[in-house]
């Protein structure tokens, strides 16, 4: 009985040198600043704050901080010899919107399908990069819809 085999198998283990690679974690952090930035954009907006009052200052000013720090990671991932290409490509394509703030539907529509593809191309080979690549393009798709909103009239 003891030597029956498992009815489930089980995942191979992933090997701890692929979750620590530094341009994973330079891109990951990246990714950390850019929804830090799009939160605290997505604040200012639905709090209506002024940003000549402290707490709109405040906001203001991580929202600032933090689009400079998304911007300064996805060019360290870009410049970085040893980054995997596809993670230099997503950072290159990602930069130009990171450093607009307010790209267009349009713009973002296309980092997104562009991130997209890259991520289906590693859906079976390296399926950490497959969920960091999308989880890129959820955080496009993200600022997409808080950019969508932002530009509706408000009601008073």
């Amino acid at each position: 009985m003891a030597d029956t085999p498992l009815s489930t198998p089980r995942p191979a283990a992933e090997p701890l040198t692929a979750l620590i690679s530094s341009d994973k974690l330079a891109f990951r952090a990246a990714l950390d600043q850019l929804f830090v930035a799009l939160r605290a954009d997505w604040l200012v907006y639905q709090t209506r704050a002024d940003l000549n009052s402290d707490k709109g200052m405040e906001l203001g000013d991580t929202a600032a901080s933090a689009w400079s720090l998304a911007s300064a990671g996805l060019r360290a991932v870009r410049d970085m010899r040893a980054a995997h290409p596809d993670l230099r490509a997503a950072a290159g394509q990602m930069l130009p919107a990171v450093d607009d703030g307010t790209p267009g539907q349009s713009d973002l529509i296309r980092l997104s399908s562009a991130l997209f593809a890259l991520a289906r191309a590693h859906k079976a080979a390296a399926p950490d990069l497959h969920a960091l690549l999308l989880e890129a393009q959820a955080l496009v798709e993200a600022w997409r819809g808080n950019l969508a909103l932002m530009g509706l009239p408000r009601a008073a």
